[in-house]
């Protein structure tokens, strides 16, 4: 067995847990609306900072009307312990508490059979918390909290834009690597 994992590449000696610098996610309650959403995160600043980005779509409306969302994201986190008792991470890792800010922009687009009526940009600033927990090694589960703003613009310029507050409320599951 262990001429195996020579000849295969393997180390006999356990070795620590990585250091995970890399995030792959989605948000598993886009799916209930539907839609999908996929998160790259990079750990841009090792121990404090990383940085997330997104793309998602969302189809939408019944009956006569469609709707499609198409959204992109950028977020900024600072990791405050970069430690978490389940993670089995070393010290300094995407892992445990976090403060964040986020900027989101999406198009939004409703049809009536093959007649457009509307459609609007919305751009998104939120801040808020989170908390990220590792399991099995490499699958990553974080809920957050967050609270901003939310802009609209007509995208045919009729109407003056709209902004109203929102709360997010939200949770990514995912691997990291």
């Amino acid at each position: 067995m262990i001429a195996l994992l020579f000849a295969l590449g393997g180390d006999v000696v356990a070795s620590p847990t990585p250091l995970y610098h890399h995030a792959l996610s989605t948000q598993p309650l886009a799916l209930l609306g539907d839609g999908v959403v996929v998160q790259y995160e990079h750990f841009v600043l090792p121990p404090r900072l990383s940085v997330a980005t997104s793309l998602g779509a969302r189809w939408g409306a019944s009956g006569d009307f469609s709707g499609r969302t198409y959204a992109a994201g950028v977020e900024g986190r600072v990791w405050l312990t970069g430690a978490f008792w389940l993670s089995g991470q070393p010290a300094g890792a995407m892992v445990g508490p976090y403060l964040f800010g986020r900027v989101d922009g999406s198009l939004n687009y409703v049809r009536m059979g093959e007649r457009s009526i509307g459609g609007t940009f919305d751009l998104a600033e939120t801040g808020g918390v989170g908390l990220r927990a590792l399991l099995f090694g490499r699958v990553e589960l974080t809920p957050y909290l967050g609270a901003g703003a939310l802009t609209s613009f007509d995208q045919r310029g009729r109407l003056s834009p709209y902004t109203r507050p929102v709360l997010k409320l939200g949770l990514t599951v995912g691997v990291m690597f």
